[in-house]
Order: C-alpha cells, then structure tokens, then sequence
C-alpha cells in the first residue's frame, strides 16, 4: 500500500512538473510578444511629437510608424527557417535580445534617419518573436487547450498595443519621447532576463527536422504550404486595416474630432485592446461551426465598413468612436482564426515554424504598407473622406482569399469542409 501511494505522489509530482513546465513557457512566449507589441502601440501616440522634432511629413512619419514591420516583411519566411534550425527558444532570446539593442539605439537617435534605422533594428526583433513564440505556445499546450492558447495568443498585440499608446502620452510629459523608448527598453531587458532564466523549460521539440535540410530544400518546402499562404494574405489585409485605424486615429482625433492628446491616445488604446475580444471570440466561432473562410469573410466586411465610417468627415464623432471600436473586435476574430489554422494546414510539426513564418511575413507586408497607403491618398487626393475608400477596396481581396481559403479547405479535408475546417 505504501509503496503504491509512493507511486501515485510521484506520477502525481511528474504531471504537475510537466504543467507548470508548459505554463511557463506559454508566459515567457506571452510576455515577449506583448513586450514586443509595445514597441509598435509607442508610435502612434509619439508621432505629433516626433513630426515636430524631426520635422517630418505625413507620409515620412506613415513610413517611421510602419518601419518596425519592414524587417518583417522581408524576413518573415527566413525566421521561420531559422526557428526551425536553431530551435524556437533561442529565436525567441536572440529576438528579444535585437530589439533591446534597437530600442536603446532609437532612445539616442539625433534625426529622423536614425531612429528609422533603429525601427528596422527593432523589427528583427520583432519577426523573430512572433515566428518562435506561437511555436512555443503550439508546442506547449495540449492538444485540446492549443486552440484556446493560440487564441490567447493573438491577443499580445492589442494589449502590447494598446497599453503602451496609453501610456506614451503621459511619458512624454514626463520627460519627451526618449523616456518613451527608455521605458521600452527597460521592459525588453526585464523579459529577456526572465526568458533567459527560464530558458530550460521551453518546448524541447526544436530543432525540427526541417532544420536538417537545406536552406534550398526548406524554401522548397515552404512554397507548397498553400494553405498558409491564403490565410497569411487575409491575415495582411486584415493587418493592413487594423494598422491604418491605430496609426492615424490619434493624428485624426486630435485634428479632427477635438481631442486633446491624451484623450485621443485613450481612445486609440480602448479601440485597440476592444481587438483582443475578438480574438478571444475565435475559438467560440469555430465550436460553435463557423468555418475559417466564413470568420474571415465576415470580418473583412465587417473591419471594412466601421473603417469606412471611421474616417468620414460628415458623421458624428461618437457614431465614429463606436465604428472604430467595432472594426476592431471584428477584425480581431481574424488573428485567432488563422493561427489556430496554422497547425491544421501544416503536416508535420517541422511545418508549424514555417507556416508561422510564411503568416507573419504577410501580417508585417500588410501593417508596412496600410499606414503610408492611406497616407498618401489622403495628401494626394484630398482628405480623409478619399483616404477612406481605402477599407473597402482592399476589404474585396480579403473576401476573396476567405473564398480561396474555402475551396482549398473543401479539397483538403474533404466534404462536409465546414466541419472538418473548423476543428
């Protein structure tokens, strides 16, 4: 009897071990991504101050806002291949570890040119982050919690987003916006300690055996990962939207609506962690029988319309203010929606990093480009009232990669899709 209670204390000891292994590294992956966020949530509230300090135009201060997702853009795919090789927790560590470097660099930066440079610098950081920690995540969860984990997970952007874009004004204040990228700094350095020390209990499933391959082989590889490239370009659309509404809103408040600074950053940062319920809604719509495709075409309508509304000149300010909100919940049901599609298109789990990898170079295509977009066509076809045709028109390619995304999803899984698709 003795014996058998031993055994049971000790199975029961292993089984809780193995709990908290897993709940640490799904916090230590969380944290670094909101950490990480914050660095895109500190521009929009910084760029009247900084358009004033480095006398920058609209469209020079669209591309400084975006600039953290131009490295992204590019390396989207290459960090995936290189979370593969190398393992996805020490992507995350030399992730963190770049954006440190980038933010205490762009705390020093003298001219607009500069601190763009240190943007880059800030999104290495930030791609190898988001390539490695859902993996993290995925890896971590079990299989009938990793649904509700990665949706968790999508909502690291609007909080990291939304908490610093409230909080930028009021450091400002305190000492400019070098104490903006001072505080950053010092919530990067803190994660990356954290991270560092608790290295041990990250997932031990990397490196995949898609690092064994050739960088030629891998590229291969990746380019018959089709599902992820559709759902990777509704993710970009999405993006695009969403980035469009959180850079320009406090700009658009301020000049627009009658807002002081303050008020605005408290408005933007409601409108962007409103993203996070629908993120949250992600796993219901799916257990309740909404497919992929539907969620996405939905919320492409949906983002598109209240954006639309937002940035119309002859519609009250509180009818805008509720169009905004709005816009980001159902835009938020997007990133739950195909993350948690990653590991369902991917066959093996070398193919999770890629697919990761593959989505978030599309997602920063999107967040580089929506802001400066909008941008130009309010200067050159005067206003805002032009500049909001922008939502629904690149709305249509989103609706239309949901439709892709379903007939790939029928061929697939076969019929009924809209089951099988929503598992």
């Amino acid at each position: 009897m003795t014996l058998n209670i031993h055994g049971d204390l000790k199975r029961g000891f292993q089984v809780s071990l193995i709990i908290n292994r897993r709940l640490i590294a799904f916090l230590v992956a969380l944290a670094a991504g909101i950490v990480i966020a914050a660095q895109i949530g500190k521009m929009p509230s910084a760029l009247p101050v900084l358009r004033n300090s480095f006398d920058l135009s609209l469209v020079q201060a669209g591309w400084l806002s975006a600039s953290i997702n131009g490295a992204a853009a590019v390396l989207g795919l290459v960090s995936g291949l290189l979370a593969a090789k190398t393992g996805v927790g020490n992507t995350l560590l030399l992730g963190l570890f770049a954006a440190v470097v980038g933010t205490v660099l762009g705390a020093l930066s003298t001219t607009g040119e500069m601190l763009l440079g240190t943007r880059l610098l800030e999104g290495v950081g930030f791609v190898l982050i988001a390539v490695s920690a859902p993996s993290i995540i995925a890896a971590a969860a079990t299989p009938e919690w990793r649904r509700r984990a990665l949706a968790i997970w999508g909502c690291y952007m609007p909080i990291g987003v939304a908490g610093m874009i409230v909080l930028t004004p009021m450091l400002i204040a305190t000492g400019g916006w070098q104490t903006v990228w001072w505080v950053n700094g010092g919530l990067l350095v803190c994660v990356l300690v954290i991270a560092w020390s608790m290295k041990s209990a990250f997932p031990k499933t990397q490196p995949s055996p898609a690092g064994k391959q050739s960088l030629l082989s891998q590229l291969r590889q990746s380019t018959q990962l089709t599902g992820h490239w559709v759902m990777g370009g509704a993710f970009a659309i999405y993006s695009s939207q969403w980035f469009m509404i959180g850079t320009w809103l406090p700009s658009f408040a301020v000049s627009y609506m009658e807002f002081s600074l303050n008020q605005a950053a408290l408005l933007t940062g409601l409108v962007m962690l409103a993203n996070a319920l629908g993120n949250l809604a992600a796993p219901y719509l799916a257990s309740v029988g909404f497919t992929r495709w539907q969620v996405i075409a939905a919320g492409q309508v949906l983002i598109s319309g209240f954006g639309f509304v937002v940035f119309s000149s002859n519609i009250e300010p509180e009818l805008r203010m509720f169009a905004a909100i709005a816009a980001s919940i159902a835009g938020g049901t997007i990133p739950g929606t195909v993350m948690a599609g990653i590991p369902v298109h991917a066959r093996d789990a070398s193919e999770v990093a890629l697919g990761n990898g593959i989505v978030v170079q599309c997602i920063n295509v999107g967040i580089l480009l929506g802001p400066p977009a909008i941008a130009a066509v309010v200067a050159g076809f005067g206003g805002w009232d032009a500049g909001r045709w922008v939502f629904p028109f690149v709305g249509c390619f989103g609706v239309a990669l949901a439709f892709m995304l379903r007939r790939l999803e029928l061929v697939k899984f076969g019929a009924p899709p809209d089951t099988k698709a929503a598992s």
